[in-house]
């Protein structure tokens, strides 16, 4: 009762309220701060994201353009074997020569279908059958030999003569055109016999 007679009452109610007024003021400029702080935060997160999604939507494009290019050339170059490999069958199975592709221990891999027209046997007979087999006796040391200079490397390329089996049983001369044909490894893969 003192208090309030005296006016001291309201004299301190007066600093009370004059306190809880600097301390919400201040309150609320932290407050307002703290919000300036969290929207910052909040654009430079999503200029991050944005950023961030830019480049991985750029990195995705790019990836992506390489990899189109890459099957675009390798589309470009399965056309142009094929084309390559036509062009060699085309000229291989319309040639009036026999061509010939036999591994190096001498089998026969492959031979053209002008066989029929110049030893008389069909390309699946041909290919059945051993390629000394069809040599004349007398000449069987020009084909080991050949071959064993291919194997050891001595020789890469050549003119052969000899003769051959043909099916009506006798004998015709050949003057045969050789290569080794290089394999995808440094070790020859073929002799190719023309």
């Amino acid at each position: 009762v003192h208090l309030v007679r005296s006016g001291r009452g309201k004299m301190l109610m007066d600093r009370i309220r004059s306190h809880s007024g600097t301390m919400l003021e201040h309150e609320e400029r932290l407050l307002a701060a703290r919000k300036l702080e969290a929207e910052h935060a909040e654009r430079l997160g999503v200029v991050g994201v944005g950023v961030g999604s830019f480049v991985m939507i750029a990195l995705a494009l790019f990836s992506l353009l390489t990899v189109s290019r890459d099957v675009e050339e390798l589309r470009h170059t399965a056309e142009e074997l094929a084309k390559s490999e036509e062009h060699y069958r085309l000229l291989t199975e319309q040639s009036n020569d026999l061509v010939r592709l036999l591994s190096l221990d001498g089998k026969i891999t492959y031979v053209s279908p002008s066989i029929e027209r110049i030893l008389g046997y069909t390309v699946k007979e041909y290919l059945s059958v051993s390629p000394m087999s069809l040599m004349h006796p007398s000449e069987l040391d020009i084909g080991k030999k050949l071959l064993t200079d291919v194997r050891s490397g001595t020789v890469t390329s050549g003119v052969s003569t000899y003769r051959l089996l043909h099916k009506d049983g006798e004998f015709r001369w050949f003057e045969v055109r050789w290569r080794l044909v290089p394999g995808a490894r440094v070790k020859p893969r073929e002799l190719h016999t023309a």
